[in-house]
Parts: structure tokens; C-alpha cells; sequence
């Protein structure tokens, strides 16, 4: 097993915020563990405000954890020296939701893609106008798009040129915020299938946060699934796909395409809206929502508990003391 490129260890994130004329915490992320190795994906899958984005903001740098903590090669970003930490912002690369807002209207293609090499000392002009033309061919695009314009473009290209300025500086982690969640579903396969092969061919890591489980399970090797801040799933995405153990992941893996159409839908839709994080339920958070709920769900929290699938869960009915 490769040594991890990036860990996080007890993750919290704690905003203060005005609720009913009062100053109240929003727990936004708790006691959040996660590790990446080279060449893998991790899949980050929960509904909206169940904490992805803040998490993807703590794991760039972006944001700073309330407590816990973020290496990079095993560095705290504290201990990093001006020179490391512009490593870090080179080594390790975002895309975003939306390529019409990720990408300056007034600047050339090539200007755009370039951008992130423009603190490489090593690159001459023809370095960076090759490097710019490679970036492209790998995307499925032309090396003379490159003095184009993003409106002159799709928006499935103008994705894949946000993929070529993150891969541009040869980083060694894409961070892969809903990449393709605002395209349709021909051309959402061809950019999971360029994230795939660029993946190969640059041994590169990946997070990649989505609702969708049927796009995760495509492109992931492991999967930590939130709920109001927590990790309440962990395993391998071949596990947590095919025999989820929490309810919750049942639900989420219901709501996406099933592989076999034929399949009888799974029992297990959720109820109701998520809490608001301003006031999360007692015990565990997903009871008010479960039909699976016992009385033992509303005063204790569970622990990770082992699943016979592999994977831990967050769940009483892993508990052989509690399971009907």
C-alpha cells in the first residue's frame, strides 16, 4: 500500500451564526478522518449541506478547521515554508461545479490553462505554450483552441478545459467538486471516462465529492458517505454499491439509476427534509428520517461499527445487541 499524499484527522468545522436573535454554532463538519493514496479515487457522497463543500475548502487550504488537522506529504500547513506551500497550491488542483463561472470570459483559452504555470521559473515560453497544447490533446480538444474564447465553447468543453488548467502544472491531487453534475448524462460519461485516463496516465489522486452515488461508484476506489457533517459510511465503493449497510446509503443508492432495471426498489426511502444542522436531532442524526428507526436511535448516537460487507457504518442495526 502507497504512503498517503494527504490525510485529515479529526476534522471539525464550527460556524457562528445568527438563529432566532441568537448567536448559535452550526457544526458544518465532525470529527472528519480521511486518507488518500496515489493513484486512487476517494468518493465524498451526501445531499446538499451535509457538510462536502466545507470539507473540499479545509482539504485545499481554503478554510481553516476549528480543530483537527490537514497534511500534505505528512506536513501540517503550518509547519510549511513559503516554498512548500506554493508546492502545495501547484501539487494539488481544483475543478469546480461550474465551468461558466470557473473560467475568465475575457481571457484566451491558452492564457486560462497557462495561468497556474505562470510561477514555474523552470518553464521557458515555448515550455509553457507546449505544455498548454498537451493539456488540450489530453482533454479531447485542439491545440489551436487554445486562442479561443470560453463562449465559443460548450459547456462539456469548457469543462474539459478546466480539467487541462488543473492538470497543467502536473499536480499530484485533482479535487473534483460535482465536476460534471451540471452536464447531461452523454457528455457527464465522456468527462468521467478523460478524468479516468488522465488518472492512469498521471497516477494522479483524487476527491471526488458528489450527491450522486452512480457517479461515484463509477469513478471511485473507496467512499466516505456524509450526513449532517459525519461520516456515517466508509468502504470500498465495490462494497458500499453493491451491499450498503447504513439506510441512509441505501436511500442515496435508491435515488440513483439501479444497474439492473428489473432490480425491486429497495424499502428504505428516506422521510421527510434533513434536519437544519442549526439543530440536529438527538442520537442519530438520520433517525428522524429512517424507516428502519428503534427507541435506541433516538437516545444514542452509534459508533463505526464493523459491516459484514466491509466498511464501517454508523448504525445500531450492525450492533448485534440492538439488530431485530
Amino acid at each position: 500500500m502507497s504512503q498517503a499524499i494527504l490525510t485529515a484527522s479529526g476534522l471539525n468545522r464550527i460556524f457562528k451564526v445568527r438563529h432566532k436573535g441568537k448567536m448559535q454554532d452550526l457544526h458544518a463538519v465532525s470529527g472528519l478522518d480521511l486518507s488518500l493514496e496515489p493513484g486512487r479515487t476517494l468518493g465524498i457522497v451526501g445531499e446538499s449541506g451535509c457538510g462536502k463543500t466545507t470539507l473540499n475548502r479545509m482539504l485545499l487550504l481554503l478554510d481553516q478547521p476549528t480543530s483537527g488537522e490537514v497534511r500534505f506529504k505528512d506536513k501540517l500547513p503550518a509547519d510549511m515554508t513559503h516554498a512548500e506551500r506554493a508546492e502545495f497550491r501547484r501539487a494539488v488542483q481544483p475543478v469546480f461545479q461550474n465551468p461558466f463561472s470557473s473560467l475568465d470570459p475575457r481571457m484566451r483559452v491558452g492564457k486560462i490553462i497557462a495561468e497556474p504555470l505562470s510561477s514555474l521559473a523552470d518553464l521557458s515560453r515555448d515550455d509553457i505554450d507546449n505544455r498548454v497544447a498537451e493539456v488540450l490533446e489530453a482533454v479531447g480538444l485542439r491545440a489551436e483552441d487554445a486562442r479561443r474564447f470560453p463562449n465559443e465553447f460548450s459547456g462539456g468543453q469548457r469543462q474539459r478545459i478546466a480539467i487541462a488548467r488543473a492538470i497543467a502544472s502536473r499536480p499530484s491531487i485533482l479535487m473534483l467538486d460535482e465536476p460534471v453534475s451540471s452536464q447531461d448524462i452523454s457528455i457527464r460519461a465522456q468527462i468521467l471516462n478523460i478524468l479516468k485516463d488522465l488518472q492512469d496516465e498521471y497516477g494522479l489522486g483524487c476527491i471526488f465529492i458528489s450527491h450522486d452515488l452512480a457517479t461515484v461508484r463509477f469513478m471511485a476506489h473507496d467512499v466516505i458517505v456524509m450526513y449532517l457533517g459525519r461520516v456515517i459510511e466508509r468502504g470500498t465503493a465495490q462494497a458500499i454499491c453493491s451491499q450498503p449497510s447504513h439506510p441512509y446509503t441505501k436511500a442515496l443508492l435508491a435515488a440513483a439509476l439501479p444497474p439492473d432495471p428489473d432490480a425491486p426498489a429497495p424499502d428504505v426511502p428516506p422521510r421527510g427534509e434533513i434536519p437544519s444542522p442549526l439543530d440536529p436531532p438527538s442520537g442519530c442524526p438520520y433517525h428522524t428520517r429512517c424507516p428502519l428507526k428503534m427507541d435506541v436511535c433516538v437516545r444514542e448516537r452509534p459508533g463505526m461499527l464493523a459491516s459484514p460487507h466491509g466498511g464501517v457504518a454508523a448504525c445500531h442495526l450492525l450492533d448485534p445487541g440492538y439488530a431485530p
